[in-house]
């Protein structure tokens, strides 16, 4: 009789550890994280050819919103958060400055995973300075 209660001790602790349980209580709020490029006096600027890649997997993130103000681009959303670990995963984020053509590239590290709720942001920078 011991056994059985250590064994059904056991294999609750293992269900309730686990990141994948399946009743997770999660908010209805769709997260997302941005990036904000903007000139030498900080105002918004556009850029072209907007990109994120995975830098573990080398795949292509494409966000299912886009910024609603000038400069400001989605870097990954709640629509991905399974495309990244829960441990985290460095993104590359890269955009071609419209107005002297040259290309700036930087680092967001972000978790997610397929236990998650919600994407977030471990580091990075949240405005990028074009020259």
């Amino acid at each position: 009789m011991k056994n059985k209660r250590y064994l059904f001790l056991i294999l609750s602790l293992t269900i309730f550890a686990c990141n994948d349980f399946p009743f997770k209580s999660c908010t209805k709020e769709f997260r997302y994280i941005g990036i904000t490029f903007v000139d030498k006096v900080g105002q918004p600027r556009a850029v072209k050819n907007f990109k994120v890649i995975n830098k573990r997997t080398a795949e292509q993130i494409f966000s299912s919103s886009h910024g609603a103000l000038k400069g400001l681009y989605i870097v990954i959303d709640d629509s991905s958060v399974e495309k990244v670990r829960s441990s985290g995963d460095e993104l590359m984020v890269s955009a071609l400055d419209s107005v002297n053509n040259t290309t700036k590239s930087v680092t967001v590290k972000v978790k997610g995973g397929r236990g998650a709720c919600h994407i977030e942001k471990i580091s990075g920078p949240e405005q990028v300075e074009l020259e």
